[in-house]
């Protein structure tokens, strides 16, 4: 079911505390308009305020910090739903941040169309 993460898209930048699977963290949000990339940006930081990543682009479809593996970061996936193309109010509404806790975590998913490849020699 995932943990929708609160959000106040009325201010441009925010920060509020989480605790995810027990362990606290902070989670800033800023909305940047920029010419190609406008949208909203996560910085994470844990208990101590030390950054677990930062500048990380709120990119639907993908989840905040994957693939990076950075050491303190949260067990599970922050994950962002929504179109891949947002307005700054759209945050909370169409697009949303959700916590999937590892065994929640949606499996990758199966391509209706699969191409199989066969080499020759």
């Amino acid at each position: 079911m995932g943990q929708i993460i609160t959000v106040f898209p009325e201010q441009p930048s925010f920060q509020q505390s989480l605790t995810l699977d027990g362990v606290q963290f902070s989670l800033r949000l800023t909305f940047y308009e920029r010419p190609s990339q406008s949208g909203w940006y996560a910085d994470l930081f844990d208990a101590t305020r030390a950054p677990i990543f930062a500048g990380q682009r709120l990119s639907p479809g993908w989840g905040l910090g994957l693939g990076l593996l950075p050491e303190g970061a949260p067990t599970g996936v922050l994950f962002v739903r929504g179109p891949s193309r947002y307005e700054r109010f759209d945050l909370g509404d169409t697009v949303q941040i959700v916590y999937y806790p590892p065994e929640e975590f949606p499996p990758e998913p199966v391509d209706p169309n699969p191409i199989t490849v066969v080499i020759t020699p």
